[in-house]
């Protein structure tokens, strides 16, 4: 750790008067991430290490106090009581590993002198109330005394949590970002559809393949045994539609136990077509190769004609939260065991998956 009278004064006078956090990915300062991390708190008690891309984090140097983690809403409704520990030590430093080739083995991910930015005794994390709106605040803090100065030419940013003890599971997620490691984006099931005149066994459906810039959106909704008149919705929320909050339960239109998940914003014709049982709908549109569309987040959702379903005479879909991949591969990643003595860990989003919790940096980061 450098001596604070040996970092330059002038950073310290830029930061007096442009003092700021960050958010990463900063896509995700006021959206819900696409899903939720276990690690660092979801076992009792586990080692864990997060790795960040150089650039994700600044393009120079950055004066790093404290972290602040947000709880999950899209996944988790449930209270979390507050959390102790006997102990719990976070660490920082530079890597030349990257998301991208994060290892299993911990100590393989650790390329240089980790600074321990934090080693308590006692240690405990707040209770966090039923979610009444998404995303939910910044308010799991971890602060430090001494900031940690990260300069970005000499690697990735590596944190290691390490919080000693028995092991044991309990619901304390925090929101986190996934995305493909192949460059492919993501699509993942929000909600239930509701229920036609007739059984249908149906569910709306998209490739993930395709997600990428210059590539094409491909969603499909069956089997049904008929062909019904459709439309499908694209969103670009799941919260809010104009006044709305979302989910927008359809009962006060005479649609019961169907649902708005997402934004209105724009409509296309979706009609089941077919022959025999087999009727399908099935869109597909091209994504510009444009680098503005990376790691973009939408949402689909298709509503159908049926007269005799309910008095509203429609039944919706469940809906997809859609996400374009990336430029350049992941930002991050995690890995982490539920024993903090283990040697190794698991990718929590599996071999060909990266992702991490979504985590507001504070002190000054450019």
């Amino acid at each position: 750790m450098k001596p604070l009278l040996a970092i330059p004064v002038a950073l310290f006078l830029v930061a007096a008067a442009n003092a700021q956090a960050k958010v990463i990915p900063v896509s995700l300062t006021s959206t819900e991430g696409n899903h939720y991390s276990v690690y660092h708190f979801g076992y009792q008690f586990p080692k864990s290490q997060q790795i960040w891309t150089n650039t994700a984090i600044t393009k120079n140097l950055a004066v790093i106090s404290g972290l602040q983690y947000r709880r999950d809403t899209g996944h988790q409704k449930n209270a979390y009581p507050a959390r102790s520990y006997k102990s719990a030590t976070f660490s920082i430093g530079t890597t030349t590993v990257s998301p991208s080739t994060m290892s299993s083995t911990f100590a393989t991910n650790v390329t240089s002198a980790l600074t321990v930015v934090l080693n308590a005794k006692a240690w405990s994390l707040p209770a966090l109330a039923i979610p009444t709106g998404s995303p939910a605040p910044f308010n799991i803090g971890i602060n430090w005394a001494a900031p940690y100065i990260y300069d970005s030419t000499k690697g990735n940013l590596i944190l290691q949590v390490e919080l000693p003890g028995p092991a044991a599971k309990s619901y304390y997620f925090c929101d986190a970002e996934r995305t493909v490691k192949s460059g492919s984006g993501t699509v993942q099931r929000l909600g239930t559809g509701g229920a036609f005149s007739s059984p249908e066994l149906y569910a709306l459906r998209g490739k993930p393949a395709g997600l990428t810039q210059g590539g094409s959106l491909d969603l499909q909704c069956g089997s049904f045994s008929k062909g019904y008149v459709g439309s499908l919705i694209i969103g670009l929320s799941n919260t809010k539609w104009g006044g709305i909050t979302l989910p927008m339960d359809l009962s006060m239109i005479g649609a019961p136990k169907n649902n708005l998940y997402i934004s209105l914003d724009t409509q296309f014709p979706f009609p089941a077509t077919g022959s025999g049982t087999n009727y399908n709908s099935s869109f597909r549109a091209p994504i510009p190769s444009s680098p503005i569309y990376s790691g973009l987040m939408f949402y689909a959702q298709a509503w159908y004609a049926d007269a005799k379903a309910n008095n509203a005479g429609l039944v919706t879909s469940n809906a997809l939260t859609l996400t374009i991949a990336k430029s350049g591969g992941p930002i991050t990643q995690t890995v982490g065991h539920y024993l903090t003595t283990n040697t190794t860990g698991n990718y929590i989003y599996g071999a060909n998956n990266a992702g991490g919790p979504v985590i507001k940096f504070l002190g000054i980061i450019p």
